[in-house]
């Protein structure tokens, strides 16, 4: 959980990645800045450019040049950049461009200070998995997994990709069937953006903890593979109960009183024993007793009764006059008895400075105005 300073302005690029599709004419793309902490002033930014296989003037053009100074007014939050691809017609496959965002003024530059844009080729299909990880809580009957993979880019004709099994602690036969014969042969027919399979997991009384199925789609023809090529399976044991963060950061404002900061976590699985688990501090940039206290102190201990399927730790967040910037702090929980830890087994708490309150300057008389 980050901790931003409130008399400091952030900006940052809203994310890391941006992606636009080539067209037949020229495609705006919208390159997004934010800006957190106090947004009573003015704050300027300046956008570079840092790299990336896609040429300027020949796959994409930037309207107001580049370097580029971004302004923003008080009060704002957000602002812009326009890069327009264009468009060609040679088969390139996916090009890229990388910013990176500077500081002209007194504004801090947030930890996502560079952003890519990824500028996909229309003369090409691009077919990977949607997602990196699926996930399927074992049943006491078979339960349906669905695998998707999706395709982009050319849809005009048909695509094949081919499928298999790479690895995984998950058995065949005995954590999950399939009617499929890996490796699989999936087709994309004219205009098709997405295809699934099914995995079909068995139920069992053995507490196996999770166990996954590793898979990998290929090329068999003219389509370009996108960078999700692989993808996991995790079959969740319903014999034993998972915890884990309810997410991976958690933030807050800090404030001229004390506040405080909620940090979750979340339980699956088997709900009719009592789960523990551990929360330990493992760094961050905040200090205990300056930026932030525990009420319980550390190591700490969060205890799951049964049919309890959420408990959460509190954080004293305490005021300074301080511009420290965005400051965190970095949890980790470990297991204390017959617990699961699930895959978002660290978080970070964002402390950020507090945001001040925009105060609108008076309206001054016109030169017509009459003078009493």
């Amino acid at each position: 959980m980050e901790i931003f300073n409130g008399g400091v302005s952030y900006v940052e690029f809203s994310q890391a990645n941006y992606t636009v599709q080539e067209s037949e004419e020229s495609v705006p793309a919208e390159v997004t800045l934010t800006r957190a902490g106090n947004l009573d002033n003015l704050s300027g930014v300046q956008i570079n450019l840092m790299g990336g296989s896609a040429q300027l003037n020949t796959d994409y053009s930037v309207p107001l040049g580049l370097p580029q100074s971004v302004f923003f007014n008080p009060g704002e939050t957000s602002q812009s950049f326009i890069v327009e691809s264009t468009p060609d017609l040679e088969l390139e496959g996916t090009e890229e461009i990388i910013f990176e965002v500077t500081s002209l003024d007194n504004t801090v530059i947030g930890s996502q200070n560079s952003a890519t844009l990824n500028i996909i080729d229309d003369e090409i299909a691009y077919v990977e998995f949607s997602k990196t990880t699926y996930a399927v809580l074992e049943g006491e009957e078979s339960v349906p997994a669905e695998v998707t993979l999706t395709r982009s880019g050319n849809l005009d004709t048909a695509s094949q990709v081919q499928v298999n099994v790479t690895g995984g602690s998950a058995l065949l036969g005995l954590d999950y069937n399939t009617t499929l014969g890996f490796p699989e042969l999936v087709v994309f027919q004219p205009g098709e953006t997405s295809k699934t399979f099914v995995i079909e997991t068995l139920p069992d009384i053995e507490p196996e903890g999770t166990e996954e199925i590793t898979f990998e789609v290929t090329s068999l023809d003219n389509t370009v593979i996108g960078n999700r090529n692989n993808g996991t399976l995790k079959i969740f044991d319903n014999d034993v109960a998972y915890v884990e963060f309810s997410q991976a950061t958690f933030s807050v404002n800090e404030n001229e009183t004390p506040v405080q900061a909620e940090i979750t976590f979340a339980r699956a699985g088997n709900l009719d024993i009592i789960s523990q688990v551990q929360v330990n501090v493992t760094g961050g940039s905040a200090e205990l007793g300056s930026d932030y206290n525990l009420p319980l102190g550390l190591p700490q201990s969060i205890l799951f009764n049964p049919g309890e399927t959420s408990q959460t730790l509190v954080v004293d967040i305490l005021p300074d006059l301080q511009l420290e910037g965005t400051e965190d702090v970095s949890f980790e929980i470990a297991s204390l008895g017959d617990v699961v830890l699930g895959t978002q087994n660290t978080a970070t708490l964002q402390i950020s400075d507090p945001v001040a309150e925009v105060v609108p300057l008076p309206i001054l008389p016109t030169e017509s105005a009459a003078i009493i």
